[in-house]
């Protein structure tokens, strides 16, 4: 099992740390650009200071190395899901379903709202696994998913999309 942590800032990890969630954070533009065939371009110069600045990071951490993680947001009770990504060693070992489990516990939200490109095949899987309905954008190439989630007595509906 994978630790789970939410950055408050790129301070809570090491210089190390930042450094390899940085490379996963490439590793996901590179993935994205064969999924939907864009030819290689200019290379973003990010930083991680930049790539935080207004999203908040849940990052899955395995012998102390970041393998997976998701950008989002809370806005106005709303998590909205940026970019999520688990690297290939990591996967089919439910880090992405920590990282969802960690946010649903850890932030405060009445819903949630995320997409996905429909020729993410893994990513289908995943949210169709979990008893997620799905739409279909008007042009066919992009997917979101919702599900209603039952919330304690005490504390307001739920609702996550992905």
């Amino acid at each position: 099992m994978a630790e789970i942590v939410i950055l408050s800032s790129s301070s809570d990890l090491t210089e190390a740390q930042n450094k390899q969630l940085l490379g996963l954070h490439y590793k996901f533009l590179n993935h994205q650009r064969t999924i939907l065939h864009i030819e290689k371009g200019e290379i973003p110069n990010l930083t991680l200071e930049k790539l935080l600045a207004g999203n908040r990071a849940c990052v899955a951490l395995e012998g102390g190395t970041p393998v997976g993680y998701c950008l989002y947001r809370v806005i106005a009770g709303v998590l909205k899901i940026r970019t999520m990504f688990v690297s290939e060693m990591a996967r089919r070992r439910k880090t992405m379903t920590q990282i969802f489990d960690a946010l649903e516990v850890n932030e405060q939200f009445t819903n949630a709202h995320g997409g996905i490109y429909a020729c993410q095949e893994a990513g289908i899987a995943f949210f169709t696994a979990r008893g997620f309905d799905k739409t279909v954008s008007t042009d066919g190439q992009w997917l979101e998913f919702t599900k209603q989630v039952p919330a304690e007595a005490d504390e307001p509906l739920r609702t996550a999309v992905a």
